[in-house]
């Protein structure tokens, strides 16, 4: 044991015999860690992770113990030989592993963190689908993200449900680069995945509705994009925010739609964990399948896929839910930028909008994805996916 380490732990034992107070570690997820960032575990038996306790970052206390981990064939803790380890935080913001001290950015993986998905073999809807879990395999076990009901045989995402860390979500770290999604758990594989293309979605546009009627909806500024269940910035690091690009984590959703109104779903998911302070349960899915009218102007279901497979849905939802309270809203978003208006029985619950505070200008925009809210149990009762839920009451929108 070299001298440093020695006069490290001399400290710390002071420190908890004499009730000195420390600071301990602080790390702020945008500036403290390594760009190829392990995942952060609790030191007990379990795959437990380390969670934030605010947005400041990741903190421990003096000589609190984590374990780092870098997940994937062949992936190691740079300097270390070693796909896993347990350190201990000391002064100075370093960790201690081996009698040597380390800054945090310097144990960074050899290659990016590899998320897993695992089968669980739980069906889900019904019977419809079956329950895959993303997460992280470790010694400890796997640390699970995400759980995705899917359809393997008919190629389609029910629902997804993760969970927003409402006290740390402000300080998430925020991650430019987006890999490709992955095909595992998909029947078809690279065949599904090739269906997003635009190219391969005007030959089914073309299949289903007709040369002319396909070349109105399938065009550069127009198109079906892998729109996420679970989204990448719901989750606080990098390498989580890369386990969300599995394709059975999303479904077929019209870009225009994506980057509006779904896009502003998404963000007040956020802000009301934010502002609530508190761990939100968010569920996220899909319903029924989009219909556009061929060139005889009859209405056909929409499906990406030959026999109706890989369905485009109508709609898209998110249950954003208390466990703590047992409050919680629905949101629903019109998968169809193309239409200017819908029948009322259309909206298959009470617009409840308005007075919980959800209600915002732009949901009245249809090229954007019109929008609407409605009690959770009244959309579980029309989704018919999910079973019904303990609710105390409606949540409350946050303020702007």
């Amino acid at each position: 044991m070299d001298s440093k380490t020695v006069l490290v732990l001399l400290a710390v034992l002071i420190w908890k015999t004499c009730g000195i107070s420390a600071q301990g570690c602080l790390w702020n997820l945008n500036t403290d860690l390594p760009v190829k960032d392990p995942i952060y575990l609790k030191s007990s038996s379990n795959a437990n992770f380390l969670i934030p306790n605010n947005a400041s970052g990741l903190s421990l206390a003096i000589n609190e113990n984590v374990v780092l981990a870098c997940p994937g064939k062949s992936n190691t803790i740079n300097g270390t030989g070693l796909q896993e380890l347990t350190a201990t935080c000391t002064t100075n913001n370093e960790l201690l592993f081996s009698n040597k001290m380390y800054k945090l950015n310097a144990l960074e993986c050899s290659n990016t963190t590899s998320s897993d998905l695992e089968y669980s073999k739980v069906s889900c809807a019904g019977g419809r689908g079956e329950i895959f879990k993303i997460g992280f395999k470790t010694s400890k076990g796997t640390a699970y993200l995400i759980d995705v009901c899917y359809d393997k045989v008919n190629e389609a995402s029910f629902y997804a449900i993760n969970t927003i860390y409402g006290k740390a979500i402000n300080g998430a770290e925020i991650e430019s680069d987006r890999p490709s999604f992955r095909t595992l758990g998909l029947t078809n594989g690279t065949t599904t995945a090739n269906m997003y293309k635009q190219t391969e979605e005007l030959k089914s546009f073309t299949i289903l509705l007709g040369l002319k009627q396909a070349e109105k909806y399938i065009t550069d500024a127009s198109y079906l994009a892998r729109g996420h269940l679970a989204p990448d910035a719901d989750f606080l690091f990098g390498s989580w925010s890369f386990a969300t690009y599995f394709l059975v984590n999303a479904a077929p959703e019209w870009q225009v739609v994506n980057a509006g109104n779904w896009l502003r779903v998404e963000n007040l998911a956020r802000d009301v964990a934010a502002q609530r302070q508190e761990d939100l349960q968010i569920i996220t899915g899909t319903h029924s399948v989009l219909q556009l009218p061929n060139e005889s102007g009859t209405m056909v279901d929409i499906y990406l896929m030959t026999p109706n497979k890989l369905r485009v849905p109508k709609w898209y939802w998110k249950i954003i839910y208390s466990p703590a309270t047992k409050e919680g809203i629905a949101l629903v978003t019109l998968n169809n930028p193309h239409v200017t208006s819908i029948n009322v029985g259309e909206m298959f619950c009470k617009n409840i909008c308005l007075e919980t505070n959800w209600s915002r200008a732009e949901w009245a925009n249809f090229s954007k994805g019109f929008t609407f809210c409605c009690g959770v149990n009244d959309l579980i009762s029309a989704v018919g996916t999910l079973s019904p839920m303990i609710v105390t009451g409606n949540m409350t929108g946050p303020t702007v």
